[in-house]
């Protein structure tokens, strides 16, 4: 046991009635031995709450302080927004002067708004689209919480993360770091659903960067890693880095891929061209957006 004089005692959890214990223990000379005591064990409704927890649980081991597990948990919640803003003022620097910079000032709006032509985007304007499925997996409906978890991108997300990621290293060597940042730290940093604590973060995470935001745990990890300044700069690299990918491994592909399905399906450019609806609950649904 550490010393009740040490500082690492006064860091422990509930630290005041630890001192209790200890100072009964030493006071009254007393041996103990500690057992655990399943006091929810036997009862109907605790057991079947315990069995509900190992089905969310998936057996992911949380070897770690579990208030600082908690923690991060809540902070990967809250987005860090000024990035978001720089980003998207330096595409088009108060006007957008070129194609290039218009393509990519567009679909990174459509992206942040989830306005992307996913198939449930299309069949709001469009009821030929009402039996199209998911054009990478042709297994599910596409949305875009969909679109980010797809069987059939997986490949290309990861593809786009990796190149992300080389991005990133590239832009450190610019910078005197307070020690040398490795891959994993950066893929952990970054894309936190490899950390094997959390691997059910992995839609939030590409869906939070898709729409060019970054949590806090994100932005407290890199400045753990390098400095608070540099932290603040990586990322802005970061949202532009992920976004460019994204749209060159991800997002064409995908185009392409839709672009065949339409054709096996025979829908033509004529029918993509008509934007009224024939179902009305459709039309209120679009009512209600608005």
């Amino acid at each position: 046991m550490v010393s009740r004089h040490g500082r690492k005692f006064l860091k422990l959890n509930n630290y005041i009635i630890l001192f209790a214990i200890y100072d009964i223990i030493t006071s009254k000379r007393l041996d103990i031995e500690i057992h655990k005591v399943k006091g929810h064990s036997g009862y109907h409704w605790n057991d079947m709450a315990d069995a509900i927890a190992k089905i969310v649980w998936h057996s992911i081991e949380i070897n770690r302080h579990v208030r600082q597990f908690c923690r991060i948990v809540l902070e990967s919640l809250e987005e860090n927004w000024t990035a978001h803003w720089c980003y998207l003022n330096n595409i088009n620097k108060s006007r957008c002067d070129n194609l290039d910079t218009n393509n990519i000032l567009i679909n990174f709006i459509k992206s942040s708004n989830n306005l992307l032509p996913t198939v449930d985007n299309l069949r709001k304007r469009n009821d030929i689209y009402d039996d199209v499925p998911c054009p990478a997996c042709r297994d599910h409906e596409e949305t875009l919480n969909h679109l980010v978890i797809c069987a059939g991108l997986e490949q290309a997300f990861l593809t786009a993360e990796k190149e992300t990621i080389d991005k990133i290293r590239k832009y450190l060597k610019r910078f005197k770091c307070k020690k040398s940042v490795t891959i994993n730290e950066l893929y952990i940093s970054i894309f936190e659903y490899r950390d094997p604590a959390f691997p059910e973060l992995k839609q939030r995470n590409r869906q939070e960067l898709l729409r060019g935001l970054i949590s806090h745990t994100i932005v407290k990890k890199l400045r753990k890693l390098t400095s608070k300044r540099i932290a603040s700069r990586l990322s802005l690299k970061i949202i532009k880095y992920f976004h460019e990918a994204f749209r060159e491994h991800v997002w064409k592909p995908r185009c392409k891929i839709m672009n065949e399905l339409e054709e096996s399906l025979h829908i033509t450019p004529q029918d993509k061209c008509k934007t009224s609806r024939t179902h009305k609950e459709d039309v209120e649904t679009q009512r209600m957006i608005l």
